[in-house]
């Protein structure tokens, strides 16, 4: 009855943790998911065990990080307060998600085959994906468009295309152990995991996530290189020029709807050569009542890229004039600012950005370290153990890295959900495929 309770908890705590306004309940359904656990933890007569190697390095490295992130906020940051309350509010909740993903699987371990496991979460992704189309149909029937922002039951475009992208992890690796080994990756039925695909590009496109679509793209583009490898001596035959074909059918089609879709595509070159001169114009600093620089047609510069590489161009300075950052926290790019002018700037919309601002080279050395750990344990995983759910760990891991880049989702339920799924991958006992 406790595994049963605690399986309840974790499939609506994945669920709700992108629906906005639900921190207390994220909050309550996260302390009732360690308490189960350690409920269940004293109730085992065969104390629950890890049947895997790699957890206790991912424990290393998330602690490593930790030690750092409290040395630099505790004796460097000028703002200790402020960074401790954000390593508090911020930091904590996403490591107590790495616990409750390996708790997941210590749970299931002995009563719970592994593709019902992962065929659970990729539901409840999937839910959540068909959830938020549904709840804004009204809105574009209405409008013609469904809304980019936050609604009362969906989270914005980032949220939104950030979980499509874990969610299209999940199934295209599974599509293709179907493809190469005839075995699943879950306990899906094909028909549902293929729908799934399709309701990722679509929630995507509708909801205008142009850096998700390019997520997607890079991430089937990999897929059809790994194809192009495992069928590199029979690259001729007619089932791998189809799905060779079928992978460039999609990317091309997905990077054309987005573009034809997506008006702000066509002034973004231009947009991004002024942007990358922050000195020429500060409506950078003033994004609510800027008047934002002319193109050589005389419109107005693409709103969304101007800012964004604009605040990375600046963003780069401040990491030469703070190398050892400024203090952890989701406002570090703002807080660097605001030391030498006056701005209301809080992030940059690069993680990456204000990764680094907050806590500094050393620790960005870190994060690199622990993000090229995690890839290389899922390729040796894959390449080695022959185990489709290692490629899953690496392709979450590089998606999670890749959208650091261009936006700030290393914060709030998006850094939780990340260290949730990681560390379920990496506790999974390895199934290699035969």
């Amino acid at each position: 009855m406790t595994k049963r309770f605690f399986s309840i908890f974790f499939g609506l705590f994945l669920f709700v943790l992108p629906i906005p306004g639900t921190i207390a309940l994220r909050q309550v359904l996260l302390l009732g998911l360690l308490a189960l656990l350690v409920l269940l933890w004293h109730q085992s007569r065969k104390r629950l065990s890890i049947p895997v190697r790699g957890v206790g390095a991912l424990l290393l490295w998330l602690a490593i990080l930790s030690a750092w992130l409290i040395i630099q906020a505790c004796w460097i940051s000028e703002e200790s307060p402020w960074a401790l309350d954000e390593l508090g509010s911020q930091w904590l909740p996403a490591l107590l998600a790495a616990a409750v993903g390996i708790g997941v699987v210590l749970v299931h371990a002995d009563g719970l085959s592994r593709k019902k496991l992962l065929a659970g979460i990729v539901l409840v992704f999937l839910a959540q994906t068909v959830f938020s189309l549904l709840v804004t149909l009204p809105d574009f029937l209405a409008n013609g468009a469904f809304p980019q922002g936050t609604t009362t039951l969906t989270a914005g475009k980032l949220e939104l295309s950030y979980w499509n992208n874990l969610l299209l992890s999940f199934l295209v690796i599974d599509v293709l152990a179907r493809w190469l080994y005839r075995q699943s990756l879950s306990a899906l039925p094909t028909p549902l995991i293929v729908g799934g695909i399709f309701a990722v590009f679509v929630s995507n496109l509708a909801f205008g996530a142009r850096n998700g679509v390019i997520g997607s793209i890079l991430l089937l583009s990999s897929l059809a290189l790994l194809v192009i490898w495992h069928e590199r001596k029979k690259i001729g035959s007619a089932k791998a020029v189809a799905f060779l074909g079928g992978a460039v059918l999609l990317v091309s089609t997905l990077a054309s709807l987005n573009y034809h879709l997506d008006p702000r595509w066509s002034r973004f070159t231009e947009t991004a050569r002024i942007a990358w001169n922050p000195a020429a114009s500060d409506a950078w600093l003033h994004p609510d009542d800027a008047l934002l620089p002319q193109l050589a047609s005389g419109v107005p510069v693409e709103a969304s890229a101007y800012f964004r590489i604009a605040w990375i161009r600046a963003g780069v300075d401040l990491v030469a004039d703070y190398p050892w950052g400024v203090g952890y926290g989701r406002n570090a790019f703002g807080h660097a600012l605001r030391k030498t002018m006056e701005t209301r700037l809080g992030h940059a919309h690069s993680g990456l950005i204000d990764w680094t601002i907050g806590v500094g080279i050393p620790g960005l050395i870190l994060w690199l370290a622990f993000m090229i750990w995690a890839a290389a344990l899922g390729i040796r995983r894959y390449f080695v153990a022959h185990d489709p759910a290692g490629l899953v760990l690496t392709f979450v891991v590089g998606g999670f890295f890749g959208r650091m880049l261009l936006d700030s989702i290393n914060r709030d339920h998006m850094l939780m959900v990340f260290f949730l799924i990681v560390a379920v991958l990496v506790a999974l006992p390895e199934e290699p495929v035969k």
